[in-house]
């Protein structure tokens, strides 16, 4: 599981900047870091207060929520890939005009 941020990475970055695909994993892991540090606490919180039930609520909600902004920037990107030209990759016919 640790591996498939880091796809997702590699897929939403331009194809100019694939060579600071580590530096841009590694900022992604600085933004998650915070989050993985206050999530327990806050499952152990609603835990005490309302039961096991809520936790699971949380959990749930915290991963459609991840879902809808996954799929929100794949949307952007893929919207950006069709107004940019630079998305090309070398040899596929685009830099002799055929």
């Amino acid at each position: 599981m640790l591996s498939l941020p880091a796809s997702g990475v590699a897929y939403l970055i331009p194809t100019d900047r694939q060579s600071h695909v580590g530096q841009w994993t590694g900022m992604m892991w600085s933004g998650v870091s915070i989050f993985a540090l206050i999530g327990p606490l806050i499952a152990a919180a609603l835990k005490r207060k309302f039961g096991m039930d809520a936790v699971g609520y949380w959990c749930g909600a915290t991963m459609l929520l991840t879902a809808v902004l996954f799929a929100c920037s794949m949307a952007l990107k893929r919207k950006d890939d069709k107004g940019s030209t630079t998305g090309t990759l070398v040899g596929d016919g685009e830099e002799n005009g055929v």
